[in-house]
């Protein structure tokens, strides 16, 4: 299953993670998929704006980082790549944004609330580091 994140969307959700990885920035999300549960996905991290100067440039196999560009907001992307896609049916959008959670659906691709998402993702993590102790 390809994983498609609205990155800001994602990130912005407070109360959600675990203190040690609460305000998580995008390079942070970045090396968190990479050791969680998402980690044998394709992930796609869309990111709203223009790549800012430290943005992730080398980045784990399996994850892509995206930006929309000025004036195209990451939804936008998001939708844009769901309806290009040949595989619809095997994309899972993560977005709280209910307008694009609909158009997604009737694109036959599955969603996920970003706050279930980072919940899953914290568990993951927090649950290795237990074992790994």
């Amino acid at each position: 299953m390809k994983v498609i994140v609205d990155t800001m969307n994602a990130l912005h959700k407070t109360g959600v993670l675990p203190p040690d990885l609460a305000g998580m920035d995008v390079p942070g999300l970045v090396r968190t998929l990479s050791r969680g549960r998402w980690a044998r996905n394709q992930v796609l991290l869309v990111c709203d704006g223009i790549p800012w100067e430290d943005a992730p440039k080398t980045l784990p196999n399996g994850i892509q980082v995206t930006f929309s560009g000025h004036g195209v907001t990451a939804d936008d992307v998001i939708a844009r790549v769901v309806s290009q896609s040949s595989i619809s049916r095997q994309l899972l959008v993560v977005t709280t944004d209910r307008a694009l959670q609909r158009q997604v659906k009737r694109l036959k691709s599955s969603t996920m609330d970003s706050k279930v998402f980072l919940q899953e993702l914290g568990l993951f993590i927090s649950q290795k580091k237990m074992f790994l102790t």
